[in-house]
């Protein structure tokens, strides 16, 4: 496996490693303050990835699944995502598909209260509302 490193100044901004493909295994982003930001880990190749997002406190603040575009060095969201409070109280679910290109789209939102753990939304959405 090859390693690749990007700092801004001292501060460690990204390392990625490479399968002997040279296709992203993981992809981990940091902080200013050097803590993990986000964890992208290759799944499938040639582009299906999990992904943990954190705060910059270190808890957990979205768990889901992505696709890496290369042509624009970006992550397209697929499938359903977790997101958390800082408390660690899931507050929403989401679920989302892409063209595979450079469009996201939202097909489910599922908002809960987080001191009850009740759902406050259960919204499908169709068609499916475009992110980006």
């Amino acid at each position: 496996m090859v390693s690749s490193k990007t700092y801004d100044g001292d501060m460690l901004i990204w390392e990625i490693l490479y399968n002997k493909n040279g296709i992203v295994k993981k992809a981990t982003e940091f902080y200013p303050t050097g803590s993990i930001k986000s964890v992208s880990t290759l799944q499938k190749e040639p582009n299906y990835y999990y992904d943990i997002e954190y705060y910059e406190s270190g808890e957990k603040q979205m768990m889901g699944e992505s696709n890496l575009i290369k042509s624009r060095q970006s992550r397209l969201r697929r499938g359903a995502a977790i997101f958390y409070t800082k408390q660690q109280k899931i507050s929403s679910i989401l679920v989302f598909f892409n063209d595979g290109k450079e469009k996201e789209y939202l097909v489910r939102e599922t908002i809960l209260d987080t001191i009850t753990d009740k759902i406050l939304t259960d919204r499908e959405y169709d068609p499916p509302a475009l992110l980006k």
